[in-house]
Parts: C-alpha cells; sequence; structure tokens
C-alpha cells in the first residue's frame, strides 16, 4: 500500500517519511531539512529534536532500568523516575552512564558534591581584590567537580571566573560572581530534592546512633588516610537513620567528603572507649 493511500491526509516527502516510520515503531528516523522552504525546515528541526529526546528515554531506560522498550513498566526501579526529573544545568543520565547505571554510586557522588560544593559556595559569598587567589583554587575545584557530575554549564561558568581570578582581574570577579552563586546554590538546592526524594524511596532503618566498633574503625582509617577502609566504615554508618546522634552521620559525611580525616578522628575520639 503506497504512502498516499496509506496517509489520506496528503503528507508527502519528510513528514511521509515520519509518519511511516512511526507506523512502524522507527523512532531513530533522522529526517532531511535540505532544499525545504523555511517554515517546513523549521517544524522537521523541531521533529528532528524531539525524536532525539525520545530516543534518548528509550535508551536511558534500557540502560539504567534494565528493560527494552516493550517491557513491562512494573519492572523499573522507583528511583529512576526521580532521576529521570529535569534539572537545569546538568545532564543526569550521562552521568548515569558513567558509573554504569550503578543508582546507589551516582546517588553517593551527588551527596559529596553537594557536601563539597556547599562549603566551597560559603566561602565564595565574599571575595576582595586581596583574596583572588585563594577564590581562584575555589573555582577551580569547583570547576572540576561541577564537571564531573556533567554539569557543564555551571563548570564553564567557574572557568571563566577561576580565568578572571588568575589574571587578577577583581572587577569581572565581582560583577559575575554573584550570578554564578546564584547558579550553583540552584543546582545544589535541586540536587538535594532529588536526593531527598531517592531517600524516601527507600527509608532506612532506625537505629539509635552509630555502633561504637564502626565509629572506631573509622577512626582509625582516618588516622591512616586509608580510603578504602573510610568508604566501608561510611558505606556501614550510612545504612541507618539515626534517632539521636546529634546529626554526627551528616557531619561524617560532609568532612569525608571533604577529606578533612583529621577533624573527623579528632571529633570521634571521645566517643570511642
Amino acid at each position: 500500500m503506497g504512502k498516499t493511500e496509506k496517509y489520506p491526509n496528503g503528507l508527502t516527502g519528510e513528514l511521509a517519511r515520519l509518519a511511516a516510520a512511526i507506523e512502524v515503531g522507527d523512532f531513530g528516523i533522522v529526517l532531511n531539512d535540505d532544499q525545504l522552504p523555511r517554515e517546513e525546515a523549521e517544524a522537521v528541526r523541531l521533529l528532528n529534536k524531539a525524536l532525539g529526546k525520545y530516543k534518548d528515554s528509550v535508551r536511558y531506560e534500557q540502560i539504567h532500568c534494565g528493560r527494552g522498550e516493550d517491557d513491562e513498566a512494573s519492572g523499573e526501579d522507583p528511583r529512576m523516575r526521580i532521576l529521570g526529573r529535569e534539572i537545569t544545568g546538568i545532564d543526569i543520565m550521562k552521568g548515569l552512564e558513567g558509573v554504569g547505571g550503578d543508582i546507589d554510586t551516582y546517588v553517593k557522588i551527588l551527596r559529596s558534591y553537594v557536601a563539597g560544593t556547599r562549603t566551597m559556595l560559603d566561602s565564595m559569598e565574599t571575595v576582595g581584590p586581596d583574596k583572588l587567589e585563594s577564590y581562584g583554587i575555589t573555582v577551580h575545584g569547583l570547576k572540576g567537580a561541577s564537571r564531573g557530575i556533567n554539569a557543564n554549564p555551571l563548570g564553564d561558568f567557574a572557568a571563566e571566573l577561576e580565568s578572571a581570578a588568575k589574571a587578577g582581574d577583581f572587577d569581572f570577579v565581582s560583577e559575575r560572581n554573584p550570578a554564578f552563586l546564584e547558579a550553583a546554590w540552584k543546582l545544589v538546592y535541586d540536587l538535594e530534592e532529588i536526593i531527598s526524594a531517592i531517600d524516601s524511596e527507600n527509608p532506612k532503618p532506625k537505629k539509635d546512633k552509630p555502633d561504637e566498633a564502626v565509629l572506631s574503625m573509622l577512626a582509625a582509617a582516618c588516622r591512616s588516610y586509608d580510603i578504602s577502609d573510610v568508604d566501608e566504615a561510611m558505606d556501614e554508618i550510612e545504612k541507618y537513620h539515626y534517632l539521636s546522634d546529634g546529626g554526627l552521620a551528616g557531619w561524617l559525611r560532609d568532612n569525608v567528603d571533604l577529606m578533612n580525616f583529621e577533624e573527623i578522628a579528632e571529633r570521634l575520639e571521645p566517643l570511642i572507649k
């Protein structure tokens, strides 16, 4: 059956190709806007963009949910729906791909980013001509951390500020720093919402406070700068939600992310018999 019979609305050319592809479920089609009138070329460009987003969402589910296009939705990890929320300034799908689709690892990376970024942003709230060197070091760290989680727009913004700080251009830094802080804090808040929503999907068992044995292990690992044992101890600590630890677990996570190992060992010392 020809296209004019199958699609009686008179579709021709590229739009007929699109209709035929959709009919058989082929969303990999790429339309050609060459030699088209401007209005039609713009429509084809928008359709190509929409098709690209659809392909990405299918690939997202196949890679990270362990499902094909025809699988039942009941097999989906509920955390994927949360991670699928669009956040301005970060490519979450690419970030997940970078860790092989391991949600636990990816969320841990996001937690670390949020904790470290909060501390760096606090130190950037005020900057003077005599602080450009330390400012440049801080914004360099934010550049790498942001690009590391595929928050590339913020990473690029940080790169501009870093270059200006190195060049001693205080006027540029002073003018652009507020906008950078606003964008960075927004990303932090958005990621915190995502992390909080994921935590609510998987409530942790409750305990009064962390076990002394695991705190002792963490303290020893911090004294010897044994990163592997630090991670192992924190993994054990973070299996639980604590009712009366005075915020210790959260403080430990923040300071482990900042590699403040000496401070951690000192704080844990009185808690270990």
